[in-house]
């Protein structure tokens, strides 16, 4: 069953009613109610939301997340629930004692895979992809070459050439919308890492001892060309868009629900990526030695 993000940017109570979250609209006095099985992910985004504890908890009992936004209306926290799955104590025993060797050839199929789905965006929007195929072939162990870095600013700088675009994390449009939708991606990503008994802040290559969410990060970046695909379509037709409102929040919001291609079937993206998180599992206890990574679905 793919779960739904509920996206929340007025004043609620929330709480729960017989075994559902209960969304209470402070200022219409509208009652919402939403099976908590059904509840992926609560994103709230308003000053003026409180919510029990009791929901809280009833969130992390169905394996869902909270996400809450900042000041810049950007995703800045997220909550999921610490014990993910059984076997959590196994899976984070294989996952620490993985060797330099397994990170490194992880890190290989990941980059791989995340300029081969850069390469089907430049494909499906005209732009020659025949550079970045080659690249990808020539990713050597542990990216030690970094052609990552080259095919990024080959990527970037093909989809927006001819404008002063540059590629930032505090950047304005599209800048903002990229940022966005990364935030939701890996979200989606944490949720799904935690509940396949794995720890989020246990890297593959990413190592930053102030960053949580270290295989986050990892895991996402083959990923990330679907948030690219959804923006670059949104800005052709709107170059001068300026500012990231409720309608260009929906759309990111949406693309959990985008499909991808894994081993020739396609799947919405959170099961998508549930795939690879279980893949990774497999991976760890020898079971596998390729990960289900996706192939953008144009």
């Amino acid at each position: 069953m793919i779960k739904r993000m509920v996206y929340i940017d007025k004043a609620c109570y929330i709480s729960t009613e017989n075994e559902q979250i209960r969304l209470t609209f402070k200022e219409s006095g509208e009652c919402r109610d939403i099976p908590a099985e059904d509840l992926g992910f609560l994103v709230l985004d308003n000053y003026q939301v409180t919510i029990t504890t009791n929901a809280i908890n009833k969130i992390g009992d169905n394996q869902g997340a909270i996400i809450t936004c900042g000041k810049n209306h950007h995703p800045l926290m997220s909550a999921h629930p610490i014990v993910g799955s059984y076997l959590q104590t196994d899976r984070l025993r294989k996952q620490i004692k993985a060797t330099v060797p397994m990170l490194k050839n992880l890190w290989t199929q990941l980059i791989k895979a995340k300029i081969k789905n850069q390469a089907i965006l430049l494909n499906y929007f005209k732009f020659d992809c025949k550079y970045l195929n080659a690249l990808s072939d020539k990713v050597k162990s542990g990216d030690s070459t970094n052609r990552e870095a080259v095919a990024s600013r080959h990527y970037w700088g093909t989809l927006f050439r001819g404008t002063d675009f540059r590629r930032d994390p505090d950047g304005d449009y599209p800048n903002d919308f990229l940022n966005y939708g990364y935030s939701i991606l890996r979200a989606a990503m944490a949720r799904a890492i935690v509940n396949s008994g794995h720890h989020p802040s246990i890297g593959i290559h990413h190592k930053n001892i102030h960053n949580p969410f270290c295989l986050v990060d990892d895991l996402m970046e083959p990923y990330r060309p679907v948030v690219d695909l959804a923006v670059y379509s949104f800005y052709l037709e709107n170059p001068e868009y300026a500012f990231l409102d409720r309608n260009a929040k929906k759309l990111m919001l949406g693309l959990i629900y985008t499909d991808v291609r894994i081993n020739d079937k396609t799947h919405p993206l959170m099961t998508g990526i549930q795939e690879t998180c279980t893949s990774l599992s497999n991976f760890f206890a020898g079971k596998v030695k390729k990960l289900k990574l996706p192939d953008l679905c144009v």
